[in-house]
């Protein structure tokens, strides 16, 4: 059985309006993926949703190529893959990292400053998944790289907080383990994944979610020496 992250240590005052949007936004779209699967007579119906609506790094690349660069079908995957998950298992475990993690980021940063960094973190995450994959046309779809930013900004903001986990067949036993070696180890994984598989044959973004995760522990890190500066010059 696979523990569960139920919580963590850190607590939250504002009410995480943009996270709870994110992940409703992302579960309405995977319930209407399998109404539309489940009233077509294609049995292809998720395989083709995904190869509309996904990042397919070939065909990105190739319309740069042709400068089409003020069609919107060259930015609407950017916008419409992480909305997108390929299956149960892949949706719960985003939104559940999601849901615990990023009311803690949110608080910090606000509501529209939030939205833009998981906006801009996704964006990232695709930039780096498309870089070390350009010839792929293998759909890449969920918010796995936009929570990955939120993932790493969390371990710079709260490094020492800790998250409750419980796992199904004993769930009244809680397992509180440091958000940090969750973290950490969770980057460590990806890194020797995506070094052991540099062409994503696992079918997996692995560079997707270091580059999210690097980039939500860079822009926090920036901010943060940022305020040092200008409280010193106050």
């Amino acid at each position: 059985m696979i523990p569960i992250p139920v919580q963590d240590s850190a607590p939250v005052r504002r009410f995480p309006l943009v996270n709870l949007a994110i992940v409703a936004a992302c579960t309405a779209t995977y319930l209407i993926m399998l109404y539309l699967h489940w009233t077509s007579d294609s049995q292809g119906a998720l395989s083709e949703i995904m190869d509309r609506y996904g990042l397919v790094p070939a065909r990105f690349l190739a319309r740069i190529a042709r400068h089409e660069f003020l069609s919107p079908a060259l930015y609407k995957p950017l916008f419409t893959a992480p909305l997108v998950h390929s299956g149960l298992l892949h949706i719960l475990v985003n939104m559940y990292f999601l849901f615990v993690l990023g009311d803690n980021v949110e608080e910090r940063f606000g509501h529209v400053g939030y939205a833009l960094f998981f906006t801009l973190g996704s964006i990232v995450a695709e930039f780096a998944h498309i870089g070390m994959n350009p010839h792929s046309v293998v759909p890449a779809v969920g918010a796995s790289g936009g929570i990955a930013a939120v993932m790493g900004a969390y371990l710079i903001l709260y490094p020492r907080a800790w998250i409750t986990f419980r796992i199904p067949i004993v769930p009244w036993v809680p397992i509180h383990v440091p958000a940090a070696i969750i973290l950490v180890g969770w980057f460590g994984l990806q890194l020797l994944s995506g070094l052991s598989d540099p062409q994503g044959t696992a079918g997996v973004a692995w560079w997707a979610h270091l580059g999210g995760f690097v980039f939500g522990s860079a822009v926090v890190t920036w901010f943060g020496r940022s305020q040092k500066r200008r409280r010193k010059r106050s």
